[in-house]
């Protein structure tokens, strides 16, 4: 026996009742475990539905699960789940500080050389609303100098440079804006893997999306 879609099941109050429930799905699927975020979707979906198009969720949902497709599949090929990253802070930035808290910091403490320095990956480094690409990487080849994307508690990936590897196998981090080491300690589990690309001002919208994303999903 043969399933025939008909697309008169998507029409009306029908449609909502296949909708909510699909969408819940991706929602979970996509990794999202909050209540609001779930209470905004049974609530929007009946709103777009009845106020546009009817098939405008459908096309929604089609298109946020490609894109989730291709993101992931990106990601396979690079080797990280995190194949691009929007910068949303200035901890990298280069400007009139930068002598002092980046290159003095880096002799005084390390006895690294400002020609040294500028020969690390990205030593021109980056701004908020620009795009990194990443790639996947061996902990073991992680050296010093490298700029790693990394989880530390912060509520979003955090991406500094690696300055210094503990006994026990972690890493101390540092942004070139900042003037001394982060708190934390970086463990290999930690790591989404290392910068290796930047495509400057293409971030700014990928931000809003993520920190309205955030907003909506951290209750």
């Amino acid at each position: 026996m043969k399933l025939k879609f008909d697309k008169s099941m998507l029409k009306g109050w029908k449609g909502v009742a296949i909708y909510i429930p699909l969408g819940l799905l991706l929602a979970y699927f996509f990794g999202v475990r909050s209540v609001l975020f779930y209470a905004l979707l049974c609530v929007g979906i009946p709103i777009i539905h009845f106020n546009s198009d009817e098939d405008t969720v459908l096309y929604l949902y089609l298109g946020a699960f490609s894109a989730s497709l291709i993101y992931r599949g990106i990601g396979f090929v690079l080797g990280t789940d995190l194949p691009v990253v929007a910068v949303v802070s200035t901890s990298m930035l280069h400007d009139r500080t930068t002598p002092v808290v980046h290159y003095e910091w880096l002799e005084k403490n390390l006895g690294i050389s400002k020609e040294e320095a500028d020969r690390w990956p990205l030593s021109k480094v980056f701004d908020r609303g620009d795009i990194l690409i990443v790639i996947g990487v061996d902990p073991e080849k992680i050296q010093t100098g490298d700029v790693i994307v990394f989880d530390a508690g912060q509520g979003y990936p955090v991406v500094h440079r690696v300055m210094l590897q503990t006994e026990d196998g972690g890493f101390r981090t540092k942004g070139d804006h900042n003037p001394s080491l982060d708190y934390w300690i970086v463990y290999p589990e930690d790591i989404h893997g290392k910068a290796v690309f930047v495509i400057p001002k293409l971030g700014y919208v990928k931000i809003i999306a993520s920190e309205l994303f955030y907003s909506l999903t951290r209750w």
